[in-house]
């Protein structure tokens, strides 16, 4: 609308950055321009998404939907959720992980989708992830520590043999939050790419 809109990052494009081809400097081509008395020289992202994952971000176009949506951020009133293809079998249906990043109390939630045998890996999971606190890289780093890497995730595998090739199979898929200007609850999807559930199909077969 002419405060907030909802934009699908492809995978391998950073949100901002010095490099050209970036989200930020597509957004003012690919976004109709708000008629608001207090808008923005340019739509803004709200938050960062890792370049190699895939999926919503939000963008503020006007100075109080930024400035709202900032604080709310701030204030964790913004539910992001995340889809994940991860090697091995998670401990529990549903848990948290609580383990500092760089030293900083982190903290994520991830809820168990279905598990298949696989050659490759013994096992591989599709799990629904939930930061609770926004480390960089922590769904991928926590997913790690739980002896259950991220598939495609190579800078966090440690020994595990992790699938490259394909790409990170980690996917923004869900946010939830209040309008800044309506505070209308709102629930915005974007499909989880078909190669999630086409891999763990092709390897329950192999399995």
């Amino acid at each position: 609308d002419g405060h907030v809109a909802a934009v699908h990052k492809p995978a391998g494009i950073p949100v901002n950055g010095v490099q050209l081809k970036t989200l930020e400097n597509a957004l003012p081509r690919n976004l109709k321009p708000t008629k608001e008395a207090d808008a923005l020289d340019y739509p803004m992202p709200l938050h960062l998404l890792d370049a190699p994952t895939p999926g919503i971000v939000l963008v503020a176009k006007t100075n109080r939907a930024q400035v709202t949506m900032g604080q709310r951020f701030q204030q964790k009133q913004v539910t992001k959720r995340y889809q994940a293809v991860v090697v091995g079998q998670l401990p529990q249906l549903k848990g948290e992980v609580n383990e500092p990043i760089d030293r900083k109390p982190s903290t994520s939630r991830y809820e168990l989708v279905e598990t298949v045998p696989s050659k490759a890996y013994g096992h591989l999971s599709l799990v629904k992830l939930f930061p609770v606190t926004g480390r960089t890289h922590q769904l991928r780093i926590h997913m790690a520590h739980l002896g259950c890497p991220i598939v495609g995730d190579k800078q966090y595998s440690g020994d595990t043999e992790v699938l490259t090739g394909k790409g990170l199979m980690l996917c923004a898929d869900q946010v939830s939050f209040h309008h800044p200007v309506t505070e209308k609850p709102l629930t915005i999807e974007t499909a989880v790419p078909r190669k999630f559930t086409k891999y763990m199909e092709w390897e329950s077969r192999e399995g």
